[in-house]
């Protein structure tokens, strides 16, 4: 499959299948699309902690299915009326690493030769993917909540093909401005701004609910914030796959690779676009 195949697959299939479960599914204060979020984030745990094993040889104490507790948190703190319970878990989970390198250690000669290098990369585990992935829940959480998700989707997502469509198109002679990533080109960096930009605002002007909220300004700066953060967020994938010697996180999606090669983008731009979305909404 080719990858701009790919691109239009996960699209057309991942914007239908979330807007399904955040708009057909509103029960228990969307514990659905929570529910979606605590899977994305078992899955993107999972391969993150297997590109970081390959590329430091160590094994790290962290349990994956650690990656869904800080999504459902996020979920029960609102539906439960349970004041800071994202904090309390966050911090929680970051305790159990400590105390696992504490107790545990390696069987090496030098069981604590690298138990900063294990602390650190735990704790980044506890962040990435699975705390960044509950600004999404959050954001289901506010009011008209399920509108502002599907403006962040099709946003991310229309950055993401325009870019690629752009740089083949109009890329060749000005890649390579950024070095992790060579085949990247201004060309597609501005397409695939222009192209979120011209969607927020289309999308905003669709939903008069939303209208009423943000206007065309408002929804110039999400489209801005959200090709930026997006394109952030692949970069940021890349770096880890070159650190791991690997050309995909995993193989979930015929090609596309892993969970965290289709969630990159998404991971890195949803506390931007919350933050955004707080901010403008104030």
């Amino acid at each position: 499959m080719t990858s701009l195949k790919g691109r239009l697959l996960t699209t057309f299939v991942g914007i239908p299948a979330v807007a399904i479960i955040v708009f057909a599914l509103p029960q228990f204060a969307h514990l659905g699309f929570a529910l979606l979020a605590a899977v994305a984030g078992i899955l993107g745990t999972y391969e993150m902690k297997q590109m970081m094993e390959k590329s430091l040889d160590i094994h790290i104490f962290f349990p994956c299915w650690f990656g869904t507790l800080l999504p459902l948190a996020s979920w029960a703190e609102v539906y439960f009326n349970l004041e800071s319970l994202m904090e309390i878990v966050f911090v929680l989970m970051l305790f159990c690493n400590f105390i696992s390198e504490l107790r545990t250690g390696t069987k090496d000669e030098d069981p604590f030769s690298k138990s900063i290098i294990r602390i650190a990369t735990s704790s980044l585990l506890v962040f990435y993917p699975s705390f960044l992935l509950t600004f999404l829940v959050a954001a289901d959480q506010l009011p008209h909540g399920p509108f502002f998700l599907g403006l962040f989707f099709i946003c991310v997502f229309s950055n993401d093909i325009f870019a690629f469509l752009c740089g083949m198109t109009f890329g060749r002679h000005n890649r390579g401005f950024i070095k992790v990533s060579p085949n990247k080109s201004i060309a597609g960096f501005v397409g695939g701004t222009v192209a979120s930009m011209f969607f927020a605002t289309l999308y905003v002007y669709l939903f008069p609910s939303l209208r009423a909220l943000l206007s065309i300004p408002m929804s110039l700066v999400l489209g801005f914030v959200l090709a930026f953060s997006g394109s952030l967020g692949d970069l940021l994938e890349s770096v880890f796959k070159r650190s791991a010697k690997v050309k995909d996180s995993g193989h979930l999606v015929p090609g596309r690779g892993g969970a965290l090669d289709n969630l990159d983008s998404l991971v890195v731009a949803a506390p931007l676009f919350y933050l955004a979305l707080r901010i403008l909404l104030t």
